[in-house]
């Protein structure tokens, strides 16, 4: 939840000053299996306060994006009359150049380049040191996943925690809608 929305009046810019840095906490759900008083096993939920920032996400959103694998090309014959003639104004049997958005080499490229985008972001935005079990800071982007892994992160608490990251420089559509109508 968060508290609603502080206007800060702008009368300078200070160099060295991190105006722009936003910080927030991710509530991640957890449910662990506990015994009542009688005890039967009932379901304990728990709330993870995860603290998170966005400092350096978006550069890294952008690099990612200069790296992102390209379909491959493949010619297709056009012909007249079709709703993609139609399209491309074409009115006569043609050959023309396009992306094949379903080649499934490209489509695994794809995938792995988009969770590996999520992993950095996560692990780029969490505002908390990840330690391996005798305590030394781990420096290791992969390592550090691995020890997330095994901690039991879910690929729903993944993706809840890189929304929150996300979310931290975001209007939300009804926020921004009321923003640009002022």
């Amino acid at each position: 939840m968060d508290k609603e929305n502080d206007v800060l009046e702008v009368t300078e810019f200070i160099e060295g000053q991190p105006i722009f840095e936003s910080k927030g906490i991710s509530l991640v759900k957890i449910t662990k299996v506990i015994q009542d008083d009688d005890g039967k096993p009932i379901n304990q939920i728990s709330t993870l306060r995860i603290p998170i920032k966005s400092s350096g996400v978006d550069e890294l959103v952008k690099e990612f994006g200069r790296e992102s694998p390209k379909p491959p090309v493949v010619n297709k014959v056009i012909k007249p009359g079709t709703d993609l003639a139609k399209q491309l104004g074409m009115t006569e049997k043609g050959w023309v150049q396009g992306f094949d958005l379903t080649d499934p080499e490209y489509i695994k490229t794809l995938d792995e380049h988009n969770r590996l985008l999520g992993m950095k972001v996560v692990l780029k935005g969490l505002a908390v040191i990840i330690k391996d079990k005798e305590g030394n800071i781990v420096e290791d982007d992969n390592e550090k996943v691995r020890i997330l892994r095994g901690m039991g992160l879910t690929g729903e608490q993944f993706t809840q925690i890189a929304n929150d990251i996300s979310m931290l420089t975001k209007w939300e559509e009804v926020r921004e809608d009321a923003f640009l109508s002022r």
